[in-house]
């Protein structure tokens, strides 16, 4: 009888082999490059596409360490960007989307958070309408890495899945859904730039996309008047993406700054009152900015909010100073353009009353 001793030695040198081989039979890049083009893709082209992206997916998921990660998504960017035609990127992202799952779920691995982000920064990459399945599985994921890639490459495939349904009406439901419920202020801003308008979305793609910024930005005021720091950042970033390429989308982009505006400065006047230096600094100067874009989109050339922020005094003085300039912009905007501000402070939360026993 074998002993089990003598086995290991040959079975480790078989798993070995056994992995080389695997290695040496996967597809090139340069076999992609080579790959002929034309509307229809063969099957054989089809298998080599899968194959590729089968391999570089089981190294990437069961790498032991982080260099080896980042080599097998630098492997997955370059073999969609190598590919010669649009129909072959569309087979290679179509693939990827229906194999990526498994590396976007890996609990318990220590290198989960790497791996997941990897995964997912790679599909972010691909516009084609092929890869929506996977942006849909990474937008309701835990790690805000990979919901942050979700919204990035909605932005990537954006015009190709706004010019079509069921596409559009699938990136909107989503956007709408995440963005609106979204705690990451990184990840918030992702979402309002790719609900921020695109220079080919017309239509009622574009009418739907900017009801859906509207409604993600005024959830999100909500933690600007609170004082949230990352979303407050999150807003002054998304304000600077804001398009004004048609009158509606002129008219929308005015709507969600003063928006900003009203949350803005009601929070300002109760950090300065509980004396929160840093979130009286981020709000003043994401005050500022949204001042000046909102002054250039309607064509004002005063700048109240600017300098009451110069001004002497405390923050409890510039507050009072900045709510009379907003103010002011508000009943301009109601008068010139039928716009007034939709937000409004939500009511605190209370404690539900019970009744005592006896």
């Amino acid at each position: 009888m074998t002993k089990p001793m003598v086995l290991l030695p040959a079975l480790t040198i078989l798993l070995l082999t056994c992995s080389w081989a695997a290695a040496q039979d996967a597809p090139t890049v340069d076999q992609l490059a080579g790959l002929p083009t034309g509307a229809a893709v063969s099957a054989a082209a089809k298998k080599t596409v899968a194959d590729y992206i089968d391999h570089w997916l089981d190294v990437l998921t069961k790498a032991n360490a982080a260099t080896t990660v980042i080599g097998a998504r630098k492997m997955l960017d370059q073999g969609y960007t190598v590919l010669p035609s649009t129909s072959l990127k569309y087979e290679y992202a179509k693939h990827y989307a229906a194999k990526v799952a498994a590396a976007l779920n890996l609990a318990g691995d220590p290198l989960k958070v790497i791996k997941e982000t990897s995964a997912a920064m790679v599909a972010a990459r691909m516009e084609q309408i092929t890869i929506q399945p996977a942006l849909d599985l990474m937008a309701a994921h835990a790690n805000p890495a990979v919901r942050y890639w979700a919204a990035k490459g909605f932005r990537t495939a954006g015009p190709q899945l706004l010019a079509q349904e069921p596409y559009a009406g699938k990136m909107l439901a989503t956007l709408d859904k995440t963005g609106a419920a979204e705690t990451s202020g990184p990840v918030a801003a992702a979402v309002l730039h790719a609900a921020s308008g695109y220079r080919d979305v017309s239509g009622d793609s574009a009418t739907k996309l900017r009801a859906v910024l509207a409604k993600v930005w005024l959830a999100r005021c909500q933690e600007v008047y609170q004082g949230n720091l990352e979303m407050i950042a999150a807003i002054q970033k998304a304000s600077t993406r804001l398009t004004r390429a048609t009158q509606a989308a002129e008219k929308t982009a005015l709507q969600v700054l003063i928006d900003a505006m009203e949350a803005a400065s009601l929070g300002l006047v109760k950090a300065a009152a509980r004396q929160d230096e840093d979130v009286c600094e981020a709000l003043g100067e994401l005050l500022r900015g949204l001042e000046d874009r909102l002054a250039k989109t309607a064509g004002l050339s005063e700048r109240a909010v600017g300098a009451a922020l110069k001004s002497q005094g405390g923050w409890g003085l510039k507050a009072a100073r900045i709510r009379l300039a907003v103010n002011k912009l508000k009943a301009w905007l109601a008068a010139n353009r039928a716009i007034k501000p939709r937000f409004k402070p939500a009511a605190p939360r209370t404690q539900p009353t019970t009744k005592s026993a006896g």
